[in-house]
């Protein structure tokens, strides 16, 4: 998953990918959502498979997450010292998706990014996935060739109303 299919779920970033800049990002005060920081230029860095533009996915108060992630602490209690290294080691840009329901839109994709990718965005630390994509995992571990068709069989045999004739 790269930034380009979050667009594909989520339109375009309001406001467009900006440079992410110390946290300087034009973002509508309290304005809730998920956003997204990715490197520029159309870069991406090799996962564990795959590859992605993709270094972080976050949620909540837009305007004060990315004023938060913006600081220079050093003493790796929280992730801006990550996303500062990168910063300044490789161009990065922010995105901002509005959302009514940001946690759930940020589980959501997370759990699209660790499916696709084996492992989270290199900045971010907890995984939590949604009852699909735990079914997604478990399938692609017992049936490797064709999760995805193998779990829609399942649950259409599973909700189906049953067949009936007259």
């Amino acid at each position: 998953m790269d930034s380009s299919e979050i667009c594909k779920l989520f339109g375009s970033p309001l406001h467009g990918w900006q440079e992410w800049i110390s946290g300087n990002v034009r973002v509508p005060r309290k304005s809730r959502g998920v956003y997204v920081i990715r490197i520029a230029g159309g870069k991406t860095i090799g996962r564990f498979e795959g590859q992605s533009d993709v270094i972080y996915i976050g949620c909540g108060i837009v305007s004060r997450r990315l004023k938060q992630h913006s600081g220079s602490r050093m003493d790796l209690q929280d992730k801006s010292w990550q996303l500062t290294l990168m910063a300044r080691n490789m161009k990065l840009e922010v995105g901002f998706f509005p959302s009514e329901n940001p946690k759930e839109d940020e589980t959501q994709l997370i759990g699209n990014y660790f499916i696709s990718h084996l492992e989270l965005p290199p900045a971010n630390r907890r995984l939590q996935l949604s009852r699909d994509h735990k079914a997604q995992l478990i399938l692609s571990g017992l049936l490797p060739d064709k999760p995805l068709s193998a779990l829609k069989q399942i649950s259409l045999a599973q909700w189906s109303p049953p067949n009936t004739k007259s």
